[in-house]
Parts: C-alpha cells; sequence; structure tokens
C-alpha cells in the first residue's frame, strides 16, 4: 500500500450523496468510494481493519449498523479520519 495523505471524511446529515440515501447507506457508499480509491478488496480491507469481510460488505450495501468502534478501525484501515458532525 502507498503511503498517502490522511483524508478526511465528514459525515453530516446534510450530505451530498443521494438524498433518497439513509446514514447508514451513506456511510457505506463513503467507505465503498475510499476503499476503492485505495484499490483494496474487501479481503485486504477486512485484513487491515480487523474487521470481518462480510461485515465490511455489509456496511458498504448499508445493511448494517455499525457501531463507532468498528467505523474508526475501518477508517484507520483507510487511512482516513473519521469525523461525525451533529447538526
Amino acid at each position: 500500500m502507498n503511503a498517502t495523505p490522511m483524508q478526511v471524511v465528514m459525515i453530516t446529515s446534510t450530505s451530498q450523496y443521494q438524498d433518497n440515501m439513509n446514514p447508514t447507506q451513506q456511510i457505506g457508499a463513503l467507505i465503498r468510494m475510499r476503499r476503492k480509491e485505495r484499490r483494496m478488496t474487501h479481503q485486504q480491507l477486512a485484513e487491515a481493519s480487523g474487521i470481518s469481510r462480510s461485515t465490511i460488505a455489509n456496511i458498504e450495501d448499508g445493511r448494517h449498523h455499525s457501531k463507532l468502534d468498528t467505523l474508526s478501525a475501518i477508517a484507520k484501515a483507510l487511512d482516513t479520519e473519521l469525523v461525525i458532525a451533529l447538526k
């Protein structure tokens, strides 16, 4: 994996993602986007984060309500800072 600057992903209720997506789906879409940018497979992200491959797939598909520690582990594996803003 090449070293890249840490990227901040802001998750807010006024996200730039589709209005028809719920917050769980928006988070999943952000994780999928960053994983693909890093050219990682589900398995590679699972190994780097300590989260199972199936859980990562379910999070990306918006079918899993994740705890903050799970999202934090995924963000760390993606060299991304997790920032949640409540408005």
